[in-house]
């Protein structure tokens, strides 16, 4: 209970004991010359219900959704679990595969980018010590070998209906043992078997990524975790091992595997992160994250991601289940619309460049451009309850179309601003873009302000 009070009101916290004079001037300097990391995409896990929602494979999607979460939230990367063919899972291949193939087919017609990527909660029950898909348990060393060719089947599955499998993680949080499906292993046991088991897969599909530990971003910002649990140390450290782990990734929770990271906490853990993953040149993902509430939750979550972003210089951002946090069947909630205002406008590809805030603790702002497309995008925070005025300085268009979430609207289209004179609305989430449209439609749909009850 102390860390979800922490979590709720780190951000309050910070936005009133830095608040700013309003009367100086603020401005947002925008520096093109230096350059940061390249943009993988956004994401989230799943279909449009969890996959324990129901027996039929064709209640998963529908057309409507498939549109919105392609063509107006701008998903880039989808994650799903690769389940064993056995008895009481909550999905088995066939159940997944209409979806898969539906929502595949609707990315190449509409021509967007999207990577699929998959992990592994649990190996088939009979190669883990416990015999169970369940409680945790660990895969038997004489197996990995054959959990190396069970991973390349699974790209196979989706190579059958049209989706190309971009990365695979071989294990979801190693070190926890749950009473859902789950697997554990020590730091050495997660070496040793992707010392055995990447090599098969990367020798069927020398393209697809292997991303991980799928730990928590407290385990490598904190000193005495990274240097005794984290389950990538010793893959890291090893050149043999290191080859094969394509892309550092993490999930964004506390220590109990549950609660978001604190707020006011993530800019030092992402720095910390970005530190000691940085010498062994890997892109930084983040693979899962939930649990924001209400609009103070969402505004926390917007600034979640600038974090990772700004300090972490992650290139990679996939919510946990799209399902309930970011919709109620067909409809976007709060949570949709804090993420649309970045995975719909910075675009794969898209590099970070520097943007630094002067004049304002409570203003926050990540900068990107685009040199396929040329475009341009900034996302600014304002975490005060007040309204804020600033312009942009450096190389920038003098017109931007503009957009914004706050907590009585939901992705709301402003029309052109000038960069001279941008008002950013009491905690809110505003978007300025210089680009071509996006996905199939021409411009994000307009939304009307939310209506409070």
């Amino acid at each position: 209970m102390k860390l979800r009070i922490l979590a709720v009101m780190s951000l309050w916290l910070l936005a009133q004991s830095v608040a700013a004079d309003p009367a100086a001037a603020v401005s947002i300097e925008i520096d093109p010359a230096t350059k940061y990391q390249k943009i993988d995409g956004f994401g989230f896990f799943g279909p449009s219900k969890v996959w324990w929602g129901s027996a039929d494979p064709a209640a998963f999607y529908n057309d409507q959704w498939l549109d919105l979460v392609l063509n107006d939230l701008g998903l880039t990367i989808h994650r799903n679990e690769y389940y064993a063919e056995e008895a009481g899972q909550d999905a088995n291949w066939a159940k997944q595969a209409p979806f898969v193939k539906a929502i595949a087919a609707k990315a190449k017609a509409d021509n967007i980018p999207l990577k699929f990527i998959l992990t592994v909660w649990s190996p088939p029950s009979q190669w883990k010590t416990n015999k169970s898909l369940k409680g945790g348990g660990h895969l038997l060393p004489a197996h990995y070998a054959d959990f190396g060719k069970w991973l390349v089947q699974g790209i196979k599955n989706y190579e059958s209906v049209g989706a190309k499998v971009y990365a695979i993680s071989p294990q979801n949080e190693p070190l926890f043992s749950e009473p859902y499906n789950s697997c554990q292993y020590t730091r050495e046991e997660y070496h040793d078997m992707i010392k055995v088991a990447v090599p098969i897969i990367k020798a069927a599909y020398p393209d697809v990524k292997i991303f991980g530990p799928e730990h928590m971003l407290f385990g490598v910002a904190k000193d005495w975790d990274w240097n005794n649990q984290d389950p990538s140390q010793a893959v890291l450290k090893d050149p043999d091992t290191c080859k094969y782990l394509d892309i550092w990734a993490c999930h964004g929770y506390g220590p109990d595997g549950a609660t978001p990271t604190e707020g006011s906490t993530e800019a030092t853990f992402w720095t910390n992160a970005r530190q000691r993953i940085s010498p062994f040149n890997k892109p930084l993902w983040m693979t899962e994250t939930s649990g924001y509430k209400g609009y103070n939750g969402t505004l926390r979550y917007a600034m979640a991601i600038h974090a990772a972003l700004y300090y972490g210089h992650v290139s990679g951002w996939v919510h946990w289940y799209g399902a309930d946090d970011f919709f109620n069947g067909n409809t976007p909630t709060k949570n949709y619309y804090a993420a649309k205002q970045f995975y719909r406008f910075v675009r794969p590809e898209a590099v970070r460049i520097g943007s630094t805030v002067k004049g304002d603790n409570a203003i926050f702002a990540t900068a990107f451009q685009h040199d396929n497309d040329k475009s341009f995008t900034v996302v600014a925070i304002n975490g005060d309850a007040g309204p804020k005025t600033v312009k942009l300085v450096g190389t920038v268009p003098d017109k931007l179309k503009a957009y914004r979430t706050s907590e009585n609207e939901n992705g709301v289209d402003l029309g052109t601003v000038s960069k001279d004179e941008i008002t950013l609305a009491p905690r809110s989430v505003t978007t300025l873009y210089d680009g071509p449209a996006i996905g199939a439609k021409a411009a994000p749909a307009k939304t009307d302000p939310e209506k409070k009850p």
